[in-house]
């Protein structure tokens, strides 16, 4: 937890070096004074403090499925042209309906029916009154869902029929965000660019009013010193708790309404964590020789936000340009699920591919039809399906390449070791 101390240091008054920066034209009229002038500084308290020592683990280990899936399914997505999605971003579901946000490829969040049938997109692309350039984030309330759109700097709001109601403009640049009430935001601005409001511009996290006065910062990193490394999964919701994990840090933080944050699970390598110097700006270079596939440094990335169920945590990491799944047991059982970069990537097979959310011990993510198609042709070939469930493998054989992405949900087992 070495770097928790780092969000106790106090916030950083206006700077020439800060005015200097060119500051977008959207923001050139934000009042600073009214956006920032009461704002405090959250405080870093002990959650659970739950200490998790991995000492080491096999790049080559492939995972016997049903050793640890009690129950799978997956619900292939409609194959209406409007339905199609290039990658997802986010899930987020109701009692009868399926979100997702597509940022990059149809730049669309879109609504499904728990069947997978499509019934709409939430808003459409464009400038006009209810229209985004790009999806950014979304959050899903009760009878609310709100659009936040990066380009814009905007917060577009429908109900979840996809009527538009209102849009809220925001005076900072985000990368992601949540609401606690109507009148309690927090934002994820890990390294955006707000040159305009210099009392916020070292703080990862910010939390608002509804009209977006600053009331909280917290989660200090300082500014231009670090070279960045963005996830718009830094910050998400578990099991209806709000986490925070910053790129390269040790430290899970549960973040609270009050604008303090908790540190829950501190998570480490012994003798392969990577030096905080490492990140400055200025040894760039060294990071990535230091990380390459061919380096012998074994250093860990820890770049994603891990997922937090009831009773595991799945953590994506990098050691050497390859890419590993872990999984920790609560029983202290650790989980290696193999080498994403392999040539026999069990990973890339569901349900350990694409993990977006959780709900009790239930992962749930998404696989490419043309992704599982191929990956069982391979383990047929191998004769290698005895890895995998039945259910895994009758998605498989009931798929075709061109059909759209499958959700897939997979139960865990509390398994003793």
């Amino acid at each position: 937890m070495k770097k928790i101390a780092l969000c106790f240091l106090p916030i950083i008054v206006t700077s020439c070096t800060f005015l200097n920066k060119r500051i977008p034209e959207k923001f050139k009229d934000v009042d600073v004074n009214q956006i920032t002038g009461n704002i405090k500084t959250g405080s870093v308290k002990k959650g659970l403090n739950k200490e998790i020592a991995i000492e080491d683990f096999d790049l080559n280990f492939e995972l016997f499925l049903p050793d640890i899936i009690e129950t799978a399914y997956g619900i292939k997505l409609d194959n209406a042209p409007d339905a199609l999605i290039g990658s997802i971003e986010k899930i987020r579901l109701s009692d009868n309906y399926i979100f997702l946000l597509d940022r990059y490829t149809t730049k669309s969040v879109k609504k499904f029916n728990i069947d997978g049938s499509f019934i709409t997109n939430i808003g459409q692309k464009g400038n006009g009154p209810g229209e985004y350039i790009q999806p950014t984030d979304f959050y899903l309330g009760d009878s609310i869902i709100v659009i936040y759109d990066q380009f814009k700097s905007s917060l577009l709001f429908y109900d979840l029929d996809g009527n538009f109601i209102k849009n809220k403009n925001i005076p900072f640049f985000a990368v992601s965000f949540h609401i606690f009430d109507s009148n309690t935001y927090v934002f994820h601005t890990l390294d955006s660019d707000n040159y305009h409001l210099p009392d916020i511009i070292n703080y990862s996290l910010v939390w608002t009013d509804s009209t977006f006065n600053v009331k909280h910062v917290n989660a200090f990193r300082e500014k231009d010193r670090y070279w960045s490394f963005l996830s718009q999964n830094n910050m998400d919701l578990y099991n209806n708790k709000l986490y925070y994990h910053e790129p390269f840090n040790d430290t899970i933080f549960r973040v609270s309404a009050s604008g303090d944050i908790y540190y829950d699970y501190i998570i480490t390598f012994p003798g392969n964590e990577l030096p905080r110097k490492l990140l400055l700006k200025e040894n760039k270079k060294d990071f990535l020789k230091a990380t390459d596939i061919n380096s012998t440094n074994n250093y860990v990335e820890k770049t994603s936000n891990p997922i937090i169920t009831k009773d595991f945590i799945f953590m994506p990491i990098v050691r050497n340009a390859s890419k590993v799944s872990i999984i920790y047991n609560s029983n202290r059982l650790l989980l290696d699920v193999g080498n994403y970069s392999s040539d026999q990537p069990i990973s890339f097979m569901p349900p350990f591919r694409n993990i977006l959310n959780c709900k009790d011990n239930t992962i749930i993510g998404y696989v490419n039809s043309y992704e599982i198609s191929e990956h069982f042709e391979y383990m047929k070939r191998e004769n290698r399906l005895h890895l995998l469930t039945e259910e895994f493998i009758d998605l498989a054989k009931n798929v075709n390449e061109t059909d759209n992405a499958i959700i897939v949900f997979s139960k865990l087992k509390n398994v003793e070791q």
